[in-house]
């Protein structure tokens, strides 16, 4: 409790204040803030996901160059030999090749989430540092996921047409 008259803290629940003698003009204690409070914004979790973050921004992007030099060798290949390209094992290992990138692609959108997550997290937890580059990392990265999931399906459904034609 807190005297009103002089503001002498006045432990337990005692109602006279021994510096100036005055009853009944207390009130209790209140801080602005409390421990979970001044817990919560000493809290650094500005590292917190960078780790899933880059891997979401690394992997789509190493991905989309794969598919590109990939699907870009098999139409340069299939147009320079027009008249006697067939199709064969090597055209169905490129496409299995494309498949697993396609698969990759849609891990690296699991660690993006997961780096927008301890971004959430932080600011849940209100702490002082958040994790700004790890949401800054999972938004590009899931952007660039959805280009190289466009793409990797293209390349796909170029490859099968080869395949139709040939």
């Amino acid at each position: 409790m807190y005297c009103r008259k002089c503001g002498t803290f006045i432990p337990g629940t005692g109602e006279l204040c021994e510096k100036c003698s005055v009853e009944e003009n207390l009130y209790p204690a209140q801080t602005t803030d409390t421990i979970q409070d001044r817990y919560a914004h000493s809290i650094d979790m500005s590292r917190a996901g960078r780790g899933v973050a880059l891997i979401g921004l690394v992997a789509p992007i190493v991905s989309l160059i794969m598919t590109l030099i990939i699907f870009g060798a098999l139409i340069a290949y299939a147009a320079g030999h027009y008249y006697y390209f067939r199709p064969g094992f090597g055209t169905v290992l490129l496409l299995i090749l494309l498949f697993g990138f396609l698969g990759v692609e849609i891990l690296s959108i699991i660690f993006a989430a997961k780096g927008i997550g301890a971004f959430r997290r932080a600011c849940r937890m209100d702490a002082s540092k958040k994790p700004v580059a790890s949401l800054v990392m999972s938004i590009i990265g899931l952007n660039v996921d959805v280009v190289a999931i466009i793409y990797s399906l293209v390349a796909i459904g170029g490859i099968i047409a080869l395949f139709s034609v040939y």
